[in-house]
């Protein structure tokens, strides 16, 4: 959340939305162990108004059996109804699956989150964000690409996390990210700024078939 509201910060024009953005995380956790009415609630953590809309994002093992399934659609349901109660909806993260050395990265991990969250977000009518499908077309047009890292093949480093906020932003407000200036204040270098900004607007105008 951190890189998509300062994208929006330097988009032109701008979108100013970070006051009203709020990241919870809890490290090995699934989705299912997260307390939805407590995190819903007007005025906990600090947010005295209700939510327009909660991003969740799964345990990507989450997808690998018909019981973290099961309770990944429980769960977003779940969070769905509370949201509505407050006058918000849920939007779902289409996660990235493992590379090399990931424990699942020679599975049909990837296959397995697309089915997963794109029937329960078309079982309640919610959008979903494709980040893992960004993922996968980075890594087939540029393959020696560093997206994740190398101690864990799972979790995003730098690049990944910008082609993600990208995705989030593009999918969010319908505006694309190419030609944006953020770039982590230097960090990220230009060439790859560019391409995964490409890369995120390919990936949502053919997801969503905008034209």
């Amino acid at each position: 959340q951190t890189h998509t509201h300062r994208i929006a910060a330097a988009a032109n024009p701008p979108i100013d939305v970070r006051a009203g953005y709020k990241s919870v995380h809890i490290t090995s956790a699934s989705l299912e162990e997260f307390p939805v009415e407590y995190l819903l609630t007007p005025g906990n953590l600090r947010n005295k108004q209700a939510y327009q809309l909660v991003v969740l994002s799964p345990s990507s093992r989450d997808a690998m059996s018909d019981a973290g399934q099961t309770a990944y659609r429980k769960k977003v349901i779940e969070f769905d109804t509370v949201a509505k109660k407050y006058g918000g909806r849920v939007a779902l993260i289409l996660n990235q699956g493992m590379v090399p050395p990931g424990a699942d990265a020679n599975t049909d991990m990837n296959d397995r989150l697309e089915r997963m969250t794109i029937s329960v977000g078309n079982e309640i009518g919610v959008l979903v964000i494709p980040v893992g499908l960004a993922f996968r077309e980075a890594y087939r047009q540029r393959p020696g690409i560093q997206l994740q890292t190398k101690y864990d093949g799972y979790h995003a480093t730098l690049a990944g996390q910008y082609l993600s906020a990208a995705v989030v932003f593009n999918s969010l407000y319908g505006r694309t990210t190419e030609g944006n200036p953020y770039d982590y204040f230097g960090d990220l270098d230009q060439d790859t700024k560019v391409f995964v900004q490409r890369i995120a607007d390919q990936t949502v105008r053919e997801f969503y078939a905008r034209k």
